[in-house]
């Protein structure tokens, strides 16, 4: 056991974050590809336009998961006044 996990636990985690990590990616590619024609696009419209793109890749975010996304790479829109 490594620090109270087996072998097996630990490279299923390891293996787990690399596929976040990808998904992540592939995401935000997509959303900077629609934030270019529409640069105030919030995240509820984004997880619409979203919604054909995540579905053919099999991907299970939801609107807080895309916000969470989004504000650790620092494209949420801020609120106009």
């Amino acid at each position: 056991m490594l620090l109270g996990y087996s072998r097996q636990a630990y490279y299923q985690a390891k293996k787990y974050e690399q596929q976040l990590a990808y998904e992540g990616e592939l995401i935000i590619g997509e959303v900077l590809k629609h934030r270019e024609l529409l640069k105030y696009l919030g995240t509820r419209k984004l997880l619409g336009k979203l919604e054909i793109f995540l579905k053919e890749h099999h991907f299970g975010i939801g609107r807080d998961g895309l916000n969470n996304l989004l504000r650790e790479n620092d494209l949420l829109v801020r609120k106009r006044k």
